[in-house]
């Protein structure tokens, strides 16, 4: 197996540290980017927790934007958005793929302006140093973003719903990162 990566934005990620990732490279975290992680999120944070509308966050999304999304709906709304997202069909995509999606956007929220919790990034990268894949079928797209479903199944995954794909097997997401 290839030696482990670090990803330590705002180095960036280049093509062959991604390529590597893809053909089954561990991958680590810069000393600085759990930091940068936890501020953005501590700023989201306190934001969600007040009545001020932002959009995907404190009120709906589309034509459900001017609906209230109150904090003790917050964490079923995100899920709920995730679902809703996850509809793709057809083959799996290969896992050289899917890991390469999984390091892009773990290099992408590790650069700390999203707001997302740093367990997340974690998340992604044990996934990846664990060998597990999310199943993400190749056919799908909502609207102009022709990612939106391929990373709503990188998150199901994350969440334990839907499918992964360890040692070339597929299985329920919540039994195996419970066994993981």
């Amino acid at each position: 197996m290839p030696a482990a990566v670090l990803l330590a934005p705002p180095k960036p990620l280049t093509l062959e540290a991604l390529g590597a990732i893809a053909a089954g490279a561990g991958v680590e975290l810069g000393p600085e980017v759990s930091g940068r992680m936890r501020a953005s999120h501590r700023q989201v944070a306190a934001l969600a927790a007040t009545t001020r509308p932002i959009y995907g966050l404190t009120t709906g999304c589309g034509p459900l934007a001017d609906r209230s999304v109150t904090p003790a709906e917050q964490a079923e709304f995100q899920r709920n958005l995730v679902r809703s997202h996850a509809s793709g069909l057809g083959p799996s995509h290969p896992v050289e793929t899917v890991r390469a999606t999984m390091a892009a956007r773990a290099f992408s929220l590790a650069q700390g302006y999203s707001g997302v919790r740093a367990v997340v990034v974690e998340t992604l990268l044990a996934l990846l140093n664990a060998r597990i894949h999310p199943v993400v079928p190749e056919v799908g797209s909502v609207g102009a973003s022709g990612d939106l479903v391929e990373l709503a199944h990188v998150a199901q995954g994350l969440i334990g719903e839907g499918e992964v794909e360890i040692a070339g097997e597929r299985r329920p997401a919540a039994q195996t990162l419970r066994v993981a």
